[in-house]
């Protein structure tokens, strides 16, 4: 304790000496001219240390937060003439006299004198007052002391020079007292212990007897669960005379609960199995002797008990498999878990829903990974009308894992099921995850949907489909870009129908199509060479190449739009291969059935034909060339003819490569080489030419003179390419050789039936997807002319939307 506050009337010179003394007779006192009001020694306590103003004027300007009023003075009155009766409010605990020197820290109890015993003097005390007064001396008229109803005061080695009053219900406690007047006027409950002698009393006391009392620690049980123990205590306290005396006793108020309440002591235990979710409620009664005990007296507490439905968690849905060190989970298409919540009568909900409600509110959930190692963290999302499971990060150490998701209510916990995750180590190849399969199953989501080597793998005729997802743009992967190009091979062999859906082969892999095999490549990108070795191949929903397809003898091209990226799309490789002169090379007699597209990239030939090329009736084939640009730069022809033949009773359309921006602006023809066009429609344009200069540059022409076309007249068009700022158009029919003799007696190969002659191509014929779909960690993997794209922001624009959609990764960390 701080020493209290001395005020000191004058300086005193160093070395000197103070002494203050106080003398006087019972009711006098001598006041020193002192300013009122010295400073308390802390919050908590109020030093009256001056007798000036009374007690009065010190609780009522002073008191502030104080608990404590310590009384250092030697003497102080109660009350001023006109303030009346002096109330000691709740806040007071403890009234002291007390003394500390000026070389002390810490006071003592000392004796003090409260009152002057005049007329206008009442010391009293709140109602519900606890207040504790000791080494006093109270010089107050009789009955100007008061302990009111409701308060209970202490009185410890205290001296009354007048009568103590207390009023009915009022309490007070004498311990070392002394009664001046050896009476009181006791209307309530008085007690005395230790020196204390009882007073006569002139008034008609209280009994003293207490009545039984219980206090239960909580009324509210811990929720339960129906169909799931329970257990939970309350403890009593009980209270009154007979307090020791009393008898416990506990139930359940409802019958059929399933749930009991025992008492053992002082404590009472509800357990048991509920029956049936709802309220219930537990009473708990004491009895004990009444204050004649001749009968009895009991006090009764009640707890409730909450029980749940049992509910049923769950989570729905399916999650990737992926490779050690995989990371961006979270932007795989099956990377969350949806979280539902079923009631005991069937009735299912989101758990969005149910955590909406009071009832959910009781319930937290968190998801779970078992066991430890899968590397991926998973985290609630219960926003936006769902709940989900969600999954992210980088995946760990290979194995099996199960995810789900613990409800909690209280000390009970609900697992829901789980949904397995599987994390490969890398090491797989299709080859071997292919002979694992089981069931011989009609398609298969592959996994893990990186595979970095095929390891000469071959499609068995029982599989048909192989997934990379089922979501267009977002691919699995076979092969690599560090491995030889095409020196690992992808078989599809005789009887074999299969197709590759959302799927990047990467230039590591070559593909081969035996005689009698089928592949169809959907919404695919294939970064190595496709070899067709009398099978069938189909690329549709804008699957593209950077590599070149080749038609080997009895081979057959079905409903195909193949588009070339090999300019500008990689799988990565370094150094960055250079795109082939071709996109499309037919050896032998080759087929072209249906509606087929071949769009080449800047500078390539669309399609080289070295043998017989045959477009049945019913079928047509559209050949573009590739565009001027920035690599190399120059427009190319749509078909070259290696002493080759286009034949057969469908049509066929080609054009020659024009301007692009970066490029020169000189186009090419639509055919160029040695070889017959001979088909039963034919459509040929040379390409147009433009500049960013303003210079004159002529049209291309349709073909060359080494070329013969024998199509009917009206059954062709064929025309130069349009001139530039001056150029001329090109050469049309004059361009090439003309044979309009009658040809109808040649012997030339039979046109195979065209079975699938309304097959879709896309949109006109050319539909190549612009949406950027994003899964890689590139939209577009690296180039290997990085200076020429960016010889201008235009040229870069159109790379980009040609490119747009059709090379975009599963995004996995490499």
């Amino acid at each position: 304790m701080k020493a209290p506050s001395r005020r000191m009337s004058g300086v005193l010179a160093a070395g000197a000496v103070a002494l203050a003394v106080v003398s006087g007779t019972a009711g006098a006192a001598l006041a020193l001219p002192t300013p009122a009001f010295a400073a308390t020694t802390s919050a908590s306590e109020l030093v009256v240390d001056d007798n000036y103003p009374s007690l009065y004027g010190w609780i009522n300007n002073k008191l502030n937060d104080a608990t404590s009023i310590k009384i250092s003075t030697s003497a102080c009155g109660v009350s001023d003439n006109g303030n009346g009766t002096t109330v000691i409010p709740t806040q007071v605990k403890s009234m002291t006299g007390w003394q500390q020197s000026f070389w002390e820290s810490e006071g003592k109890a000392y004796d003090r004198q409260l009152g002057y015993a005049s007329s206008y003097e009442t010391l009293t005390f709140a109602s519900g007052s606890t207040t504790t007064l000791d080494h006093l001396t109270l010089k107050l008229l009789d009955d100007h002391l008061v302990m009111p109803a409701g308060a209970n005061i202490t009185f410890k080695n205290c001296t009354f020079t007048g009568r103590v009053k207390i009023e009915t219900d009022g309490k007070a406690t004498f311990e070392n007292c002394t009664f001046k007047t050896a009476t009181i006027l006791n209307n309530g409950q008085a007690s005395y212990t230790g020196t204390t002698k009882e007073p006569v009393n002139k008034g008609k006391a209280q009994s003293s007897f207490e009545d039984l009392g219980i206090v239960a620690s909580k009324t509210t049980l811990n929720d339960a669960v129906h169909g799931h123990a329970f257990q939970d205590k309350v403890k009593l306290t009980l209270s009154g005379t007979n307090a020791k005396k009393a008898t416990i006793s506990a139930s359940i108020d409802q019958a059929d609960s399933g749930l009991t309440a025992s008492v053992d002591g002082s404590t009472v235990t509800i357990s048991g199995t509920p029956a049936a979710f709802g309220t219930y409620t537990a009473t708990i009664t004491a009895v004990a002797p009444d204050e004649s005990g001749n009968g009895t007296q009991s006090k009764s507490v009640t707890a409730s008990i909450t029980v749940h439905q049992n509910y049923t968690f769950t989570v729905e849905g399916t999650l990737d498999a992926v490779r050690t060190g995989q990371g961006d989970y979270q932007d795989s298409s099956n990377h969350e878990l949806t979280v539902y919540v079923t009631d005991e009568a069937g009735n299912k909900q989101s758990y969005f829903d149910f955590s909406s409600t009071t009832e959910g509110k009781a319930y937290s959930l968190k998801p779970q990974i078992s066991p430890e190692g899968a590397g991926l963290s998973a985290t609630l999302f219960n926003a936006g009308g769902k709940a989900t499971v969600t999954l992210s990060g980088t995946a760990g150490a290979a194995g099996t894992y199960q995810v789900g998701a613990a409800a909690t209510l209280g000390d009970y916990i609900f697992d829901t099921n789980t949904v397995e995750l599987r994390i490969y180590s890398g090491n797989e190849t299709l080859a071997s995850q292919i002979a694992a399969l089981s069931g011989n199953p009609d398609g298969w989501d592959m996994e893990p949907y990186e595979i970095d080597r095929s390891d000469n793998a071959t499609i068995p005729t029982w599989l048909h489909h192989i997934y990379g997802s089922h979501t267009s743009g977002l691919y699995g992967q076979i092969g690599n870009a560090t491995d030889a190009a095409a020196s690992d091979t992808l078989t599809i062999p005789a009887g074999a129908d299969v197709t590759l859906e959302n799927i990047k082969i990467n230039s590591s892999v070559k593909i081969v199509v035996e005689k009698g095999g089928k592949l169809t490549l959907t919404d695919s990108c294939a970064f190595g060479p496709i070899e067709v070795n009398g099978g069938t191949l189909t690329l549709n929903r804008s699957s593209s190449v950077t590599n070149t397809i080749t038609l080997n003898n009895g081979s057959t091209l079905k409903d195909s739009e193949v588009v070339s990226h090999a300019q500008f799309l990689t799988d990565g490789r370094k150094p960055t291969p250079a795109a082939p002169a071709q996109v499309v090379t037919a050896n032998g007699t080759v087929t072209f059935e249906g509606t087929n597209i071949i769009k080449a990239d800047q500078s390539q030939i669309g399609l080289k034909v070295t043998g017989t090329v045959q477009i049945p009736a019913g079928s047509n084939l559209t050949v573009t060339g590739g565009n001027g640009g920035t690599a190399p730069g120059n427009a190319a022809s749509a078909i070259e003819l290696d002493h080759g033949t286009i034949t057969g009773a469908g049509a066929l359309t080609a054009t020659g490569g024009s301007y692009e921006v970066g490029g020169n602006g000189v186009p090419a023809t639509a055919v160029t080489g040695t070889g017959i066009l001979s088909t039963g429609t034919l459509t040929l344009t040379g390409g147009d030419a433009d500049t960013i200069y303003n210079s004159a540059i002529d049209g291309a022409d349709a073909g060359v003179k080494t070329v013969t076309v024998t199509t009917k007249a009206n059954k062709r068009q064929i025309a130069g390419g349009k001139g530039v700022n001056g150029g001329a158009n090109g050469k049309g029919e004059e361009s090439l050789t003309i044979d309009d003799s009658d040809h109808s007696s040649d012997s030339a190969p039979t046109d195979k039936p065209n079975n699938n002659a309304n097959a879709d191509a896309g949109e006109n014929g050319t539909a190549v997807k612009t949406e950027k779909r994003t899964k890689g960690k590139n939209a577009l993997p690296a180039t290997g002319d990085s200076a020429a794209l960016a010889a201008t922001s235009a040229c870069i624009a159109g790379i980009t939307a040609a490119a747009a959609g059709l090379t975009l990764a599963r995004k996995r960390n490499k």
